[in-house]
């Protein structure tokens, strides 16, 4: 997945990382699980989104949206869509929110680079997608020996 989800629970103590979040603000699922978010040592301005999550919590909206500003754990500056929306079992009341966190720019890169070299078109796959194809998969026609063949001299350094 492309974007963070951080599940929070009524007392806004994380119950959910995933990888994403690992590697974004470099922090483990283990070392954050049960902790106040607002405690988070991460580049995610959280006091910010503060209010909206109480709100959220409180049922006063159904789901909010916010684009902020942020710092990766190498020191990158991001710009972030952040989605607020409440963690409901069934019809009743809200037991947390959900954060999902994208980075708006990475996304916007890849739409300009699909659009661009038209990619996503010409191949039938999203440019995430393509990203996560083997290369053999795209060369279907291509027999392994070929293949091999055509990477050896990229792979040795020499020009065929």
């Amino acid at each position: 997945m492309d974007a963070g989800i951080l599940v929070l629970d009524a007392s806004l103590l994380v119950k959910s990382w995933n990888r994403w979040n690992e590697g974004v603000w470099g922090l483990r699922p283990e070392e954050v699980q049960g902790l106040d978010v607002f405690g988070l040592d991460i580049g995610l301005p959280l006091e910010r989104l503060r209010a909206e999550m109480l709100r959220v919590l409180g049922r006063d909206t159904e789901h909010v949206e916010q684009v902020v500003t942020a710092v990766d754990r190498r020191g990158r500056s991001l710009t972030c869509r952040v989605r607020i929306s409440p963690l409901r079992y069934g019809s009743q009341a809200s037991q947390g929110v959900v954060l999902i966190i994208e980075d708006v720019a990475e996304a916007r890169q890849d739409q300009d680079h699909a659009r661009y070299h038209g990619g996503e078109h010409k191949l039938g796959h999203s440019i995430a997608q393509l990203g996560r194809i083997a290369l053999p998969d795209l060369l279907v026609d291509v027999a392994p020996q070929a293949f091999r063949a055509m990477l050896a001299p990229v792979l040795e350094g020499t020009r065929p």
